[in-house]
């Protein structure tokens, strides 16, 4: 649903003489692992991340949230972390590999931490997270990712630059031809795979 509603503001943007959509990439997680007796860590949640050309400009969104849970014996802590970021900027392009210099417009973060303890009262703290710069690069080859078994046409993107992590995971995958939606899962370990 949230993945829609994002597609449905971009789209009406656009409409409105904004940007154009491009290319999406969507997100799945779904992973953990057991630490022994009642114990367990698992994260789940779901990310969209949408590009927009409108020549020479590109605007870029990452939307979504990830929920990590740690339960054992004891209680139960669960922190949510939902993020929305927007950016625009330029790109030099290319037919193998694109770069675009983009701007921070929008820069929204929170994580909720929420414990619960067998025989407290519950606690809940929400605290901001750090975003990305104000100015950063982001970098795109064009490679083959396998979805189902068959090689499909994708822009694998990531910082041009190391950078401390925000929003949806590098590397964003964007499908040429159809939205590509990266999943994360398995246990203990996670392993990436294309749908």
């Amino acid at each position: 649903m949230r993945a829609l509603l994002t597609w449905m503001a971009l789209a009406a943007y656009a409409a409105g003489g904004g940007a154009s959509i491009t290319a999406t990439a969507h997100r799945q997680v779904h992973w953990g692992w057991g630490c022994g007796g009642n114990c367990a860590v698992n994260f789940s949640g779901e990310s969209e991340t949408a590009l927009g050309n409108d020549p020479p400009d590109v605007h870029l969104e990452d939307r979504g949230l990830l929920t990590r849970r740690q339960s054992g014996p004891g209680g139960l802590v669960t922190s949510t972390t939902r993020w929305r970021y927007a950016f625009h900027g330029s790109s030099t392009a290319g037919s193998e590999r694109r770069e675009y210099a983009l701007r921070t417009d929008a820069s929204e973060c929170t994580r909720t931490e929420e414990t619960f303890a067998e025989g407290k009262p519950a606690r809940k703290k929400t605290t901001s997270c750090p975003g990305p710069p104000k100015r950063w690069k982001l970098a795109c080859d064009r490679k083959q990712v396998e979805v189902k078994g068959e090689p499909r046409p994708a822009w694998v993107c990531s910082p041009a630059a190391p950078m401390h992590a925000f929003g949806t995971e590098f590397p964003w995958v964007f499908g040429i031809d159809a939205p590509i939606t990266t999943v994360i899962s398995g246990e203990p370990q996670p392993h990436t795979r294309y749908e």
